[in-house]
């Protein structure tokens, strides 16, 4: 029974990570959080148990992508 239950909260903690963007720097750190919107070159972004947006520029991006799957800055190319 105990299996069941550790089986039961991973599979919980990985369904509540889905429903965020990811936001992979170039220094290799990784964001789980909002994507808002692009303005020039900055992105703003909302890290998860974070209080708002945060702006981060387009050249320090490696990688955004939407929980839907779609990829909008890749390799730091919008």
């Amino acid at each position: 029974m105990a299996r069941y239950i550790v089986l039961l909260l991973i599979t919980g903690i990985l369904w509540a990570q889905i429903d965020f963007d990811t936001l992979v720097l170039k220094d290799g750190t990784t964001y789980l959080g909002e994507y808002e919107k692009i303005e020039g070159e900055i992105v703003y972004f909302k890290p998860q148990d974070a209080f708002g947006f945060q702006p981060i520029p387009v050249k320090r991006i490696r990688r955004l992508e939407l929980k839907e799957g779609q990829i909008i800055i890749d390799g730091g190319k919008v």
